[in-house]
Order: structure tokens, then C-alpha cells, then sequence
């Protein structure tokens, strides 16, 4: 939440990010929210002018694209700031790790 948005908002906002419109249904499903839950993270992204609803979808603004664009660069600046002195060996087992989470 440090950049302004919860980790719902996030998750949705990506799923958005190209503009095109999305279904709730299927918002729903790449998110893991349940529909109450994504009702209410959209209407606080369209109140913040980062996401539209219509009837039975949801698509992102302009505004939306640029926050998770900003979000993203913050994401890979702070991975290159905490990878530094790691060795190429490091990073490849952290990058394993993270995709047996996954």
C-alpha cells in the first residue's frame, strides 16, 4: 500500500492496463476476488479515475495505464537497488524459488 493502492487494487488495475475492456466474471477470476470484493475495488479505481465501469465489464483509463506503468518501474528499480552484489548464480535460484511459489 505503500504506493497508494492495496494489493487488490494492484491486482486489478493490471489486469486493466491495456484499456480494453474486461468481464467482471472474468476480472474476477485473474484477480482471486470474490464479486463483492472486486465491486468494491473497482468503484474506488473509477472514483480515482483509473478504471471505468460499465454494466457486466470494467476497462482502464489512460490515468490507470500510467499509474501501474509508474508502479511497475518502481517494482523493477527496487529489485535492481535489493539484486545488487547478488551474483548471477544468486539470482537465477531467487528467480527459481519465486516460480516454485507460483
Amino acid at each position: 500500500d505503500s504506493a497508494g493502492i492495496s494489493r487488490d487494487e494492484w491486482r486489478v488495475l493490471s489486469n486493466l492496463a491495456n484499456q480494453q475492456s474486461v468481464s467482471k466474471t472474468e476480472l474476477a477470476k485473474r484477480t482471486y476476488l470474490g464479486e463483492r470484493a472486486l465491486e468494491e475495488v473497482l468503484t474506488g479505481l473509477a472514483n480515482a479515475g483509473l478504471a471505468v465501469i460499465e454494466a457486466d465489464k470494467a476497462l482502464g483509463t489512460e490515468a490507470g495505464h500510467k499509474k501501474i506503468i509508474g508502479l511497475i518501474d518502481e517494482a523493477k528499480a527496487k529489485e535492481s537497488r535489493l539484486l545488487v552484489g547478488a551474483s548471477n548464480s544468486d539470482r537465477e535460484a531467487l528467480m527459481q524459488a519465486l516460480e516454485g511459489l507460483h
